[in-house]
């Protein structure tokens, strides 16, 4: 408010004049600048909350996945060990089972007996190769596996597969023919017992 008298020349005073003055406050300070800087606050508040929670969350998440992963490692050391340790255990004296089945081809036997001890040595030998995938399963695992290098005769050791397999299919009632192309070389390079193994795991899938 602005107040002001005037005199006139006999000294007198007039009667006070009001002038009422209106000012705005600046723009930062009105009531919908208030407002918007409250919204503007609440939203900080709450994307504050937001990303600390999400970073609760990742970091909750980032140790539940080691946690798993040390799990998973543990677990799979553990299964290795044990069929490491298996493997051996059997292989031990599976080689004396073949041991003595060689001892007795090299006897007097008939036909017969003959034709059963080489169904034992070639279904220990089988076994013994079921216990060599344990441990190369083991190898695997712990990365070191190792293929071997080495000349074998292809139609030898179709042969011996199918000797194998046919008694088990037999059993069965199921035809089991071996057809060699003629083009098949004798020899070939490469992993034997590979090889013996993925024509057995066909083979006795087939007659399964």
């Amino acid at each position: 408010k602005l107040e002001a008298k005037a005199a006139d020349a006999e000294g007198r005073w007039s009667e006070p004049l009001v002038l009422k003055l209106e000012v705005l406050p600046p723009w930062w300070q009105t009531r919908w600048a208030l407002m918007t800087w409250g919204l503007l606050a609440a939203i900080l508040f709450l994307t504050s909350a937001w990303l600390y929670q999400r970073r609760v969350h990742l970091i909750q998440m980032q140790r539940m996945r080691e946690h798993e992963r040390d799990l998973a490692e543990r677990n799979s050391t553990a299964k290795s060990r044990l069929l490491a340790t298996l493997g051996h255990e059997i292989r031990t004296p599976m080689t004396g089972v073949l041991g003595m089945a060689e001892l007795l081809q090299s006897s007097d036997l008939d036909p017969q007996q003959r034709h059963r001890v080489n169904s034992i040595q070639t279904a220990g030998n089988h076994l013994l190769h079921l216990v060599n995938d344990v441990l190369d399963l083991a190898q695997i695992e712990a990365g070191k596996l190792r293929l071997h290098d080495e000349v074998f005769n292809v139609k030898a050791l179709v042969c011996d597969v199918s000797d194998f397999l046919k008694p088990l299919a037999d059993t069965k009632g199921l035809g089991f023919n071996v057809v060699i192309d003629k083009s098949t070389p004798h020899g070939c390079r490469g992993d034997a017992g590979r090889v013996r193994q993925i024509l057995l795991n066909l083979g006795t899938n087939a007659i399964k």
